[in-house]
C-alpha cells in the first residue's frame, strides 16, 4: 500500500481576529491552512484506499 505524510502548517492567527459574540476565531490564512491539510489528507485516503484490492 503506498504511504504518505501531510505537511500541516503552524496554524497561527491574530489575537484580535476574533467575534466576542459568537466566540468564532478565524481568519483568511487560516481557513486557507485549513483547507490545505483537508486537501491533502482527503488526496491521501483517495490514493491510499484506492491500491487496496479485495480479498
Amino acid at each position: 500500500m503506498p504511504g504518505g505524510h501531510l505537511h500541516t502548517p503552524a496554524f497561527f492567527f491574530d489575537k484580535d481576529n476574533s467575534d466576542p459574540t459568537t466566540g468564532r476565531i478565524t481568519d483568511p490564512v487560516l481557513e486557507r491552512y485549513r483547507d490545505a491539510v483537508l486537501a491533502q489528507a482527503r488526496t491521501l485516503l483517495t490514493t491510499a484506499l484506492g491500491a487496496l484490492t479485495p480479498r
